[in-house]
């Protein structure tokens, strides 16, 4: 029996998926290992002495951090300029939201995988679930914190690192430092 496959995205969609995916872990983990504060650290103060050791110091940790972060942002506004209509489309999907369906969706979904699919009518709910588009509600909702939380990421990390070349005042820098932290220790990918 021959099975049909349904066609969700391209190669080049898929690979970007992997490799934000793989970015946003090694960033995350070499901008932890950058912070000597303990007290700030949540990982304590173990792991930035390993991180350092392992890249041969602080330095070289800091130019590996930002060039991947320049490397991971440079490649989405490449994806963005290359496919605009790709990536207008993917935008416009996860950014299209029905707050009476989705929430509804939501809601209903969590009953099911927490307490079964019996559950639904202890609460007056029926089992069928509101329709979704391309991406149902929690894709969506996640989505959306990813790419919001990438430009924060992005912008403060370009503020930060042209700050040590043609930056003259440093509220921008104070600022952008201490959202890229609140922000990075608050993501996930």
């Amino acid at each position: 029996m021959s099975e049909k496959m349904i066609h969700r995205h391209t190669r080049l969609s898929i690979f970007m998926h992997w490799f934000n995916a793989f970015c946003w872990i090694a960033l995350l983990l070499s901008g932890l290992g950058l912070i000597q504060n303990e007290q700030l650290n949540p990982l304590g103060a173990g792991f930035p002495a390993m991180m350092r050791a392992l890249f041969g110091g602080g330095a070289n940790l800091l130019l590996v951090h930002q060039y991947l972060g320049m490397t991971w942002a440079g490649a989405f506004l490449l994806y963005a300029l290359l496919k605009p209509r790709d990536t207008w489309t993917f935008l416009k999907e996860v950014f299209s939201v029905s707050p009476g369906r989705d929430l509804l969706w939501l809601v209903k979904m969590n009953l099911k995988m927490t307490m079964g699919p019996g559950s639904l009518g202890r609460f007056g709910l029926t089992p069928d679930m509101p329709p979704q588009g391309f991406y149902n509600f929690g894709q969506k909702l996640f989505a959306q914190a990813s790419v919001i939380g990438g430009i924060v990421i992005a912008v403060t990390g370009a503020i930060m690192f042209l700050s040590t070349m043609v930056m003259d005042s440093v509220d921008p820098v104070a600022w952008s430092r201490t959202i890229h932290y609140l922000h990075q220790s608050t993501a996930s990918p």
